[in-house]
């Protein structure tokens, strides 16, 4: 997904920023005070943030709702939007001649997945479409670059995740109980080795109640605390201190 942030260093230099028609949508919903509501994100953050203060905020001018092809005659680059996974926004920029794919953070190589603002069942179907365009090559969102494995592993985690916590829900486990299996599930993803890799050390929390909120379209309780962690944790791997009120 294109960021605010990306959006902001793209205007100051000079860049012209693309991106798919959901990035707008994301925006309308996280930054409401750009869009004449109440301060957003971008708002709040400029109150302790000089940079953001003395910056502006400029939705992206040019925008694909499925596609949009760069073909100089040497090199074709093609931006599509395959479906929602770790937002309703993702593109994925495709290199056919190469086999190369630029996955942003619909797909990532570790610990790095922030899933509170997606859907990770459509996710795993998202990461199919991605995986028939026969990539050689897979750069990633975070942490290192690799093939067309990569992309099974992270559907493969996520697939693992929502069926461990899929047999607690249809064992009609209480919230109370699945919130303190947490840790017991955090052991069984990390004892597959090829997805132990994108396990959130500590932080699994965030990730069980967004499976479980999507099975069952209730909150874990006590939910609040993971979902703020893994929004700092997220931030910080940007670079950006975007949520610095919350604390883990």
């Amino acid at each position: 997904m294109t960021t605010p942030t990306a959006i902001r260093c793209g205007w100051r230099n000079g860049a012209t920023p693309v991106a798919h028609t959901g990035v707008v949508e994301e925006l309308k919903r996280y930054e409401t005070g750009y869009f004449g509501g109440p301060p957003g994100r971008w708002e709040e953050n400029a109150k302790t943030r000089k940079d953001v203060a003395a910056s502006r905020l400029k939705p992206p001018s040019v925008l694909f709702p499925r596609e949009m092809i760069f073909d100089d005659g040497k090199r074709r680059v093609e931006l599509v939007h395959l479906g929602v996974g770790h937002t309703h926004g993702d593109g994925y920029a495709w290199l056919p001649r190469e086999r190369i794919l630029f996955t942003g953070d619909a797909c990532v190589n570790g610990p790095y997945n922030y899933v509170a603002d997606g859907n990770i069942e459509q996710w795993i179907k998202t990461l199919d479409a991605a995986r028939k365009l026969g990539a050689v090559v897979v750069c990633p969102g975070h942490g290192p670059r690799g093939t067309a494995d990569l992309l099974e592993d992270q559907q493969s985690y996520f697939r693992s995740l929502r069926e461990l916590v899929g047999k607690l829900v249809h064992a009609r486990k209480s919230g109370e109980e699945i919130r303190a299996a947490v840790p017991q599930v955090e052991r069984d993803l990390a004892a597959n080795r090829r997805i132990a890799r994108y396990v959130p050390k500590g932080g699994l929390g965030g990730h069980v109640q967004k499976v479980y909120g999507e099975l069952t379209g209730k909150s874990l309780p006590a939910a609040t605390r993971p979902a703020a962690a893994a929004k700092l944790r997220h931030a910080r791997q940007h670079g950006l201190e975007l949520f610095a009120p919350l604390r883990a």
